[in-house]
């Protein structure tokens, strides 16, 4: 399997997509509305959005809960 950048991965994706999903609204949000609800520093979440670093594991987990995101097994994957 080649080695994917973090950004790439779909589950990143999906996470970053929700997040702007929030931003936008409604209500609207700024980013600074964001970072307090998620608890989350403005430099850190700002990096991620941008694609620039990822986050910790407890803060994507923090970010999964609040936006009541779910992981789940794509429908028809079977991997032997």
């Amino acid at each position: 399997m080649t080695p994917k950048s973090l950004h790439e991965f779909r589950v990143v994706k999906q996470v970053k997509a929700a997040l702007e999903r929030r931003q936008l609204g409604p209500p609207e949000r700024s980013l600074r509305e964001l970072e307090r609800e998620l608890g989350i520093s403005h430099g850190n979440l700002k990096r991620f959005l941008d694609g620039d670093r990822g986050v910790s594991l407890e803060a994507f987990a923090r970010i999964c809960e609040i936006l009541e995101l779910e992981l789940k097994p794509k429908q028809g994957n079977k991997r032997k």
